[in-house]
């Protein structure tokens, strides 16, 4: 049984800059979007098959929500 306040990855449908899943999983993680997409960009330039390859499935998998 899921706790009420759990609540599921998803792709921001308002504030992405390529399909949302940064934006998402900062609010999600009620982080900074700006920090994580800089994360992302950083993790990508050390390993970017890897962070792709995740990306792309995190598009795929994540329903794209509008949060207001």
């Amino acid at each position: 049984m899921r706790d009420s306040s759990y609540q599921r990855f998803y792709r921001d449908a308002l504030d992405k800059k390529l399909s949302g899943v940064c934006a998402g999983f900062a609010k999600r993680h009620n982080l900074p979007v700006w920090l994580t997409r800089i994360a992302m960009v950083i993790l990508f330039l050390n390993a970017p098959v890897l962070v792709a390859a995740i990306y792309l499935i995190c598009h795929f998998v994540f329903d794209e929500h509008i949060v207001v």
